[in-house]
């Protein structure tokens, strides 16, 4: 277990940053270990959890729960699993036909928040939507993010937070750490293929291989992750 104080002292140490409380620099290291968490999250799914969303009849678009970052699979009542499409692809279905024989409903999620479905539904259903949550930033010195609201990282596997902040902690200022950022990056991007695989022995989905930008770009909306 690494907690915030832990993930903190190792990077400042490695990268000579400035760990005083409060400081500029321990305020950055903070912000880069929250990065790091999300990223993870993103790249390997690690921790997934429920959310519900009722179905009306008659309504065909619906607000999604707020604290998605990614969708795993939806699951109607009867317990089938609703395929995933295109927005434009749900377009053209509802233009050629508001309903359909089958009760499998297809869905899509448009932007950052509309989830649509197909064919719009002639009664009350109820979907269970499997996703990655968004964690809680990291702040206080004893927060840590193998704990559910931190992010849910196995505990074995915070060498990938570490590895991530000293990436941006290298970037931040370079004539202590020239050229180091992007072998740090790749350090990470082996300990996330390190978390994918442990999933796999567990059953879970194959993932695919993370791909990690610079300077913490990620995508936060499920309809850019999935």
């Amino acid at each position: 277990m690494a907690t915030l104080a832990d993930l903190r002292r190792v990077v400042s140490g490695k990268l000579g940053l400035d760990n005083t409380d409060g400081s500029d620099e321990q305020l950055l290291m903070d912000g880069w270990a929250s990065e790091a968490v999300l990223q993870i999250l993103l790249a390997t799914h690690c921790r997934v959890t429920l959310a519900t969303v009722s179905l009306i009849a008659g309504v065909k678009d619906y607000e999604l729960p707020t604290g998605i970052i990614a969708i795993n699979k939806v699951i109607n009542a009867s317990g089938e699993p609703l395929e995933r499409v295109s927005p434009e692809a749900i377009y053209d279905l509802r233009r050629a036909s508001a309903s359909a024989p089958s009760s499998v409903y297809r869905y899509a999620v448009d932007g950052a928040n509309l989830l649509m479905v197909w064919p719009t539904p002639a009664a009350a259903d109820t979907l269970t939507l499997y996703h990655v949550p968004r964690p809680t930033a990291l702040e206080s010195g004893g927060d840590d993010p193998s704990q559910p609201d931190f992010g849910g990282i196995p505990a074995e596997h915070h060498k990938a937070i570490e590895y991530w902040m000293l990436a941006e902690g290298a970037d931040y200022d370079e004539n202590r750490a020239k050229d180091q950022g992007d072998g740090y990056r790749k350090l990470f991007e082996a300990e996330c293929r390190k978390i994918r695989r442990a999933l796999r022995h567990r059953g879970a989905r194959t993932m695919s291989p993370a791909r990690v930008g610079r300077r913490g770009r990620f995508p936060t909306v499920p309809s850019q992750d999935i």
